[in-house]
């Protein structure tokens, strides 16, 4: 973000290191907008945003939002993401200029598809307000442009196993995956396979998301939740 008379840039720049850009100046920022704008409790912030399709309104703005919530957390022994208690380390150093500008999570994933008519493999839950909920900020996650053009309108249960090559730690993970695959009928190309085993391992924004067996509207309700959750404790006072 750029500076003013009042206050420093939050970063100077890709190749710098960003010794403007610190966790607790961006939430003392987003706290003085919210501010302005009256909203200063969790309750007006938690009604205001509760049901907004965030991707239909700005997409900047979710990209940020699912950084900011990825940023300083793990994955728990439950498969839950928490920021109790967590270390940095190089997999959720994400509030920074070099993931903003990078391409490892330059795209937004609808997890369960985005339009009513992709959605008849899924739970028909989902979508019981129409098109709300599945543009909502916990139906999204974060990918790079090709794995998001790879990964298709897909079943739950077929995404996951791409999502698993996509995150995979070695080529061995990915050919197992990719058998699972083939024995679902399915037949990756071969530039998707490329994909697969040569790009980079993702990292929470995925895995964090693979450990959920079957996709229901509560599914989307804990996630929304979680990550209100977090955005509440990073920009409120």
């Amino acid at each position: 973000m750029a500076g003013n008379k009042d206050r420093k840039p939050f970063s100077v720049g890709l190749e710098k290191l960003n010794h403007h850009l610190d966790e607790d100046g961006f939430i003392s920022y987003l706290s003085q907008e919210l501010e302005k704008k009256k909203i200063n409790t969790y309750e007006l912030w938690s009604s205001k945003f509760r049901g907004n399709q965030i991707y239909n309104v700005s997409k900047p703005t979710a990209r940020l939002a699912l950084i900011t919530c990825y940023h300083k957390s793990k994955l728990d022994s439950g498969f839950k993401i928490t920021k109790k208690n967590t270390k940095f380390s190089d997999e959720n150093d994400l509030l920074n200029i070099r993931t903003w500008k990078g391409s490892r999570y330059q795209t937004l994933e609808h997890i369960a598809p985005q339009n009513i008519k992709d959605s008849k493999d899924w739970d028909n839950q989902i979508y019981r307000d129409g098109e709300l909920l599945p543009n909502c900020l916990g139906n999204l996650t974060l990918l790079p442009e090709a794995e998001n053009s790879a990964i298709g309108n897909n079943t739950w249960k077929l995404k996951k196993l791409y999502l698993g090559c996509f995150s995979a730690a070695d080529v061995n993970q990915v050919k197992v995956q990719l058998e699972r695959l083939k024995s679902e009928g399915i037949n990756v190309r071969k530039n998707i396979i490329e994909i697969m085993t040569s790009n980079f391992a993702l990292g929470l924004p995925v895995t964090s998301i693979l450990a959920v067996s079957s996709l229901k509207r509560l599914f989307w309700k804990g996630k929304i939740t979680f990550l209100i959750f977090y955005g509440i404790r990073l920009v409120s006072p």
